[in-house]
């Protein structure tokens, strides 16, 4: 998790998650879904405990106030991806030659 960024009065910063597991279909982790739901509420229900850490390890007089969100940037670079893979593989390569058929043909 990078570290999140805080407002300029530092009273709140953004933490932005992605659960393990979340760019692979299997387990149910699609955003949206009823895991995912979970641990963003058991998350927002820890922000009081998780703030009062973040103040004793940083040393700060007041620790922002800690709003978590569902990071979908990687999500969605990992389908984009996945789309370019799939139209790679339906074109030939620069290095690849002809198929023997054609070849003879010419």
């Amino acid at each position: 998790m990078p570290a999140p960024p805080a407002s300029p009065r530092s009273c709140s910063a953004r933490v932005h998650v992605l659960p393990f597991g979340a760019m692979q279909s299997a387990g149910g982790a699609a955003p949206g879904g009823k895991p995912v739901e979970e641990m963003l509420a058991g998350l927002r229900s820890a922000a009081g405990f998780l703030r009062g850490q973040l103040g004793r390890e940083l040393k700060l007089r007041q620790a922002p106030r800690l709003q978590f969100e569902l990071d979908t940037q990687l999500l969605h670079a990992h389908e984009l991806s996945e789309l370019i893979d799939k139209a790679v593989k339906g074109q030939p390569g620069p290095r690849e030659e002809p198929d023997s058929d054609e070849q003879e043909g010419t």
